[in-house]
């Protein structure tokens, strides 16, 4: 039926692209290591976003990194949020509902990977405010990082608009570029430590079975 096409499994075999240039000296080493995650992509993206940040100088050059510079960071929000989302669906079914076949892992990545959710920023973070608010935490998500996706969603809802060209307004738009960097890295740093939040409550949980 419908979806979107499932995804190959992983050969094992090493990348023909990296073993064409073979590292011979240490100091020009870099290496991708196996089992990483979204919350680890996301990672790497909001890093190398804040390393092309890094290099403006305030020179008409620059603009060629704005549309770059917010593809990754889009793509670091979509990244956190979904493991962000799949953490808290494990947490409700650990220790609140076991038996509500949506929460297990196969329903929530068909969703995540899926149609249903996809790319789509708003329904990502809808999603996650399902679980966390069935949770009943003692603090309220924050509403600047749910106000600043929900701006990114606007800006690009399919999650292309910026990968190609003719999906953004046509409009000629600008803006303060240090204080861009600046919200889009709060809000995501925000967004994580959320996560940490929630983890640190849950880590000092017993575990479900210590109760049978």
């Amino acid at each position: 039926m419908g979806g979107a096409p499932k995804r190959p499994a992983p050969s094992g075999k090493p990348l023909r692209l990296l073993q064409a240039v073979p590292n011979r000296v240490y100091n020009r080493l870099i290496v991708r290591y196996p089992h990483q995650t979204d919350r680890d992509y996301a990672f790497f993206y909001h890093e190398a976003a804040h390393r092309l940040a890094g290099t403006y100088a305030g020179n008409a050059i620059d603009d060629t990194i704005l549309i770059p510079f917010l593809m990754l960071y889009r793509q670091a929000f979509e990244l956190q949020l979904k493991n962000f989302i799949r953490y808290l669906a494990s947490i409700r079914r650990r220790y609140h509902e076991p038996a509500n076949l949506r929460l297990h892992s196969g329903s929530i990545n068909k969703r995540l990977r899926g149609n249903e959710i996809g790319h789509n920023l708003a329904k990502l973070v809808n999603e996650l405010l399902e679980h966390y608010k069935s949770l009943d935490l003692p603090e309220e998500f924050p509403e600047s990082v749910k106000k600043l996706i929900l701006m990114m969603h606007d800006a690009d809802n399919h999650g292309t608009a910026f990968r190609y060209a003719g999906e953004l307004p046509k409009s000629q738009d600008s803006a303060d570029f240090p204080d861009l960097v600046e919200m889009l890295d709060n809000e995501f740093q925000l967004l994580r430590a959320v996560e940490d939040w929630v983890d640190g409550i849950y880590s000092a949980a017993p575990d479900p079975e210590d109760f049978y």
